[in-house]
């Protein structure tokens, strides 16, 4: 539009500048008719068009310039030019004046086309913007009317047709619309809006089907065709109303089975819980009934062992149902479905049951299984006592409830169950300590029996020994061979058995309590010397080479120098009495709590260094199934009656508790055929122990 508006201006301009040269060469010729008038009119041409054109400033500019130029065109004509143009001032005055009116016409043409254009801009721009509104107001999901306040309805959009469920409704009031019954109230609360100008309004709107819809309402007071007028947005709130009511109910039945939870969870009384659980479910659906049964062992019939009852209404506390035969329960167990009763009363299925259900008052009935590990274990039911619908949200609260219920139970069953065998268990241990102590004095006495009978016998074969020795001398005449050799092997057997009295001793000593460990710094290198002096011609008599290796930087132990010869004794004695042939090795080194790991035991308390000595034998080994055994009192590898070697079975089970009764520990190590490493581990200076550890009287079973 614009383009064309400036072509038709063009054309205008050029029918104007043509029509005002002829009227001014008219009129100039009629004043002066001259060649020079008629050059003057042709000069006048460009100046009348320069002026309307480029406006007043070129006009004058042009007309300016045309002097010269009327004097040139007059001198080719044969006229004196400057003459005939100081003789005719009058055209030239002509020619301003005309420049002037043709510059001005000029400036208001493109003033009139600049505000034509302007306009018509503005009205294109409003057209738009109309039509974007337009498609906005139709468009619009929510309810929008134009109407006057208290008056008719000046325009809506089709979704105002759509909520209302009418056709169009200008020139109709909103009143008109709604149900007669709900006309008085809706124009009491339009007039409310209209006179308190309120923005937003949160109220009920009534289609014409009469349906009351919840709605919220935005109102502005706007010009309608230079009318008062109020708008009103109208948004159908009833999905967030509904999407509301969800969540709180959703946020009650939360709180309800929080709360079962919680009250499942304070105590392992059955019966509270459940109780408790029967109160807040009826409270929450405001039902005046709720029980649960439990399943008997046999499977058979339904308990009712807690229940909620409103005051008035008869208790069913106790009441007892058949399973076979009962249609409802049957459902339950065979479906693991809820059952549902609207009314009883007339309801075949129920007719196990009715007698009971009747005294109570009820009529709508809600049946759940309780289910516990994939098994039935009972029903939860809740009862109206008038008609009553179940809705989903309902039956799914009951049933989640009745599943919590189902928990509460078996933890109540596990804690009594527990409780029993914590009873079981500690009577147990009431009986085991009293025949622990009962042992332990019994063990007592045989230990101070023992060593007062040791102490008796020791005294009568010291003298049989004195005196076979004595014998054996010579002190009293000279002996035959066969007398020596009877004599000899008195000797021995009587050394053998006062070894025997001796570890009894011993033995009876640790157990009765009585055994003294007299704990000192020592060197080991001289209670090694002793060792290996004492065992060195039986080892040489079986050609057994003996062997020592002592750390150089091993500290000094700190222990009973006496026991640890007597252990050391026991050990090289069994390792040379157990090895045909080949070697005894004594080895004394330095260890800390990270040299434990490859071996076979845990270290002491503390972090070391102690002293591990080990006595390795090339001997005939011990068998796995025996280790066990060695360091219990009287237990040998062989102890048949006709064993190869001597021995009691004492030596090693008082090495292993004197040993424990010195801060340290002891093991074995061995394979058959290959030989036998023990090894025990005693404080040094450097871990000197604290506190000496409680005695042991029975090694373990194992190493």
């Amino acid at each position: 539009m614009p383009n064309s508006a400036r072509s038709l201006s063009v054309s205008a301009r050029i029918g104007l500048i043509a029509a005002a040269v002829l009227l001014y060469a008219a009129v100039y010729l009629i004043i002066a008719p001259s060649t020079s008038s008629a050059a003057t009119a042709l000069v006048a041409l460009p100046v009348l068009v320069a002026a309307w054109f480029g406006g007043l400033p070129a006009g004058l500019v042009a007309a300016v310039l045309a002097i010269p130029l009327n004097i040139l065109l007059l001198e080719v004509t044969g006229d004196d030019g400057l003459a005939t143009v100081l003789a005719f001032p009058f055209g030239y005055v002509l020619l301003f004046i005309g420049a002037l009116a043709f510059g001005s016409i000029r400036a208001l043409t493109t003033r009139l086309q600049d505000q034509t254009l302007a306009l018509e801009r503005e009205q294109a721009e409003i057209a738009r913007q109309e039509a974007i509104f337009h498609d906005l107001f139709n468009a619009s999901p929510d309810a929008i009317i134009v109407m006057q306040p208290e008056g008719p309805i000046l325009d809506a959009n089709p979704a105002a047709s759509a909520l209302l469920k009418t056709g169009s409704l200008t020139g109709r009031t909103l009143p008109e619309v709604a149900p007669e019954e709900h006309r008085a109230a809706l124009a009491g609360e339009l007039r409310r809006i209209s006179e308190n100008t309120a923005r937003f309004v949160n109220t009920t709107v009534y289609n014409a089907n009469g349906d009351a819809i919840p709605a919220e309402i935005k109102i502005s007071r706007i010009n309608y065709d230079d009318q008062p007028a109020l708008l009103m947005h109208i948004r159908d709130v009833s999905e967030r109303q509904q999407f509301a009511e969800e969540l709180e109910r959703q946020l009650r039945e939360s709180l309800l089975l929080n709360r079962v939870i919680a009250t499942a969870t304070s105590t392992l009384d059955a019966s509270f819980i459940l109780s408790t659980m029967c109160q807040e479910l009826a409270k929450a659906l405001d039902l005046p009934l709720a029980g649960f049964a439990l399943l008997n062992d046999e499977g058979t019939q339904l308990e009712v062992i807690a229940e909620y009852t409103q005051p008035g209404l008869q208790s069913a506390l106790g009441a007892v149902f058949p399973v076979e035969g009962n249609a409802s329960v049957e459902h339950v167990f065979k479906e693991r479905q809820p059952f549902i009763s609207i009314d009883i009363r007339a309801d075949p299925r129920l007719d196990a049951a009715r007698e009971v259900l009747s005294t109570r008052g009820t009529v709508s009935l809600l049946l759940v299984p309780m289910v516990l590990r994939g098994e039935i274990v009972g029903t939860l039911g809740v009862d109206a006592i008038e008609p009553r619908i179940f809705s989903p949200d309902e039956i799914n609260l009951v049933q989640n409830v009745a599943a919590a219920a189902a928990q509460a139970v078996e933890n109540a069953r596990l804690y009594e169950a527990i409780q029993s065998e914590l009873g079981e268990r500690q009577r147990h241990e009431i009986e085991l300590k009293q025949a622990k102590e009962a042992a332990e004095t019994a063990n007592r006495a045989k230990s101070a029996f023992l060593a007062q009978m040791s102490h008796e016998l020791r005294t009568p074969l010291n003298s049989i020994i004195g005196y076979a020795e004595l014998l054996t001398q010579g002190m009293y005449g000279e002996l035959s061979p066969k007398q020596q050799d009877r004599l000899n092997k008195v000797l021995r057997n009587g050394r053998h058995l006062l070894q025997i009295i001796n570890d009894i001793l011993d033995i009876s000593k640790v157990e009765a309590g009585r055994m003294e460990i007299d704990t000192r710094p020592f060197l080991i290198e001289g209670v090694l010397n002793e060792c290996m002096n004492a065992v060195r011609p039986l080892a040489e008599k079986k050609g057994i080479k003996l062997i020592r290796q002592i750390d150089s930087d091993l500290p000094a132990l700190y222990a009973d120098r006496g026991r640890i010869l007597q252990i050391l004794m026991n050990l090289v004695t069994n390792a040379v009495k157990f090895t045909p042939e080949g070697a005894v090795t004594v080895e004394a080194v330095s260890v800390n709590t990270a040299d434990f790991d490859p071996l076979p035991v845990q270290p002491p308390p503390g972090d070391g260094p102690w002293a591990l000595i080990r006595v390795t034998d090339t001997g005939i080994g011990i068998d796995p199934a025996d280790q066990a055994l060695i360091f219990e009192e009287f237990k040998q590898v062989d102890a048949s009656a006709t064993r190869e070697y001597e021995g009691t079975g004492l030596g090693l089970a008082i090495a292993y508790r004197l040993i424990h009764l010195m801060g340290g520990t002891i093991w074995v190590e061995s394979e058959m055929g290959k030989g036998s490493t023990f090894s025990f581990v005693v404080p040094t200076t450097s871990q000197k122990p604290t506190q000496m550890p409680e005695m042991i009287v029975r090694p373990p079973t194992s190493q």
